[in-house]
């Protein structure tokens, strides 16, 4: 009798797309194909939730780095944003959600010092004998907190610690916003005019973010960086969003996302 398969489960997503933002793509994509089914392809797909745009009668395609997220949905392949396996024209539309080049991408292993023993691993107890109710003086013992070691994992909502092990090297998720986050997205704008048809959409989903309490002005850069690959600006809609509100500069947290929509020239 063969053995029974084991379901891994899928590490959750710290990024998922916002589903104000797919439904807005979708009607975008309405409006340029009307009723023709076209073929959508999110090359960052992550755990597959445009695939929901299927429910609005648009086929999908996803392509996902890490084998884990990719496993959360069959129409996602396990693929390098910046070589897609497809021919050139392959698609009608991008629709997808790069990473934001915001903290999410810190994949050290932060760990903090524990607060109970003060990073020694030990704490003072009481010692009582509780027959006699005798006071026997102070002990040492393991700190429960941290287990002895004088540090607690700090959990932290970045793709790494999301995803439970270490990045695929080469991942954008692992970019702060830089010279290589600003490059890999560059090459991967090229990359998405090779794959969409000529006259077809390239529908990206961002938000600026707060860096030592200053805005960074990811969306403006993306603008430019779409423009300047001959990509033709069709709209920029705003998609209220619910940021997350603890963590690095919460108080200052972005609050909204917008689609900016480009088309291929004919």
């Amino acid at each position: 009798m063969s053995e029974a398969a084991v379901e891994i489960p899928v590490p959750r997503h710290p990024a998922a797309w916002n589903r104000k933002a797919l439904i807005a793509a979708s009607r975008r994509l309405a409006a340029r194909f009307g009723e023709h089914p076209a073929v959508v392809l999110d090359p960052f797909a992550g755990v597959g939730r445009v695939h929901e745009l299927r429910r609005f009668g648009w086929q999908t395609v996803g392509g996902e780095l890490e084998p884990a997220w990719a496993a959360a949905h069959p129409d996602t392949i396990v693929a390098d944003a910046l070589a897609f396996p497809a021919d050139d024209g392959a698609f009608d539309a991008v629709v997808t959600s790069p990473t934001w080049g915001s903290r999410m991408a810190d994949h050290h292993d932060a760990k903090e010092r524990c607060t109970p023993c003060g990073g020694t691993g030990t704490v003072t107890v009481q010692c009582v004998d509780l027959l006699d109710r005798v006071d026997l003086g102070d002990a040492e013992a393991v700190c429960e907190k941290c287990g002895g070691s004088g540090v607690r994992d700090h959990v932290r909502n970045t793709y790494r610690h999301a995803l439970g092990s270490p990045l695929t090297d080469g991942s954008s998720a692992a970019m702060n916003w830089g010279n290589d986050y600003r490059r890999f997205h560059r090459d991967w704008v090229v990359e998405a005019r090779r794959l969409v048809k000529p006259g077809g959409l390239v529908i990206v989903n961002m938000s600026n973010h707060i860096r030592k309490g200053v805005e960074i002005d990811v969306i403006g850069w993306w603008l430019v960086a779409l423009h300047a690959e001959g990509l033709l600006i069709r709209a920029v809609d705003s998609v209220p969003a619910g940021k997350l509100r603890h963590g690095a500069n919460h108080e200052l947290r972005v609050d909204g996302e917008v689609n900016i929509v480009y088309q291929i020239p004919a």
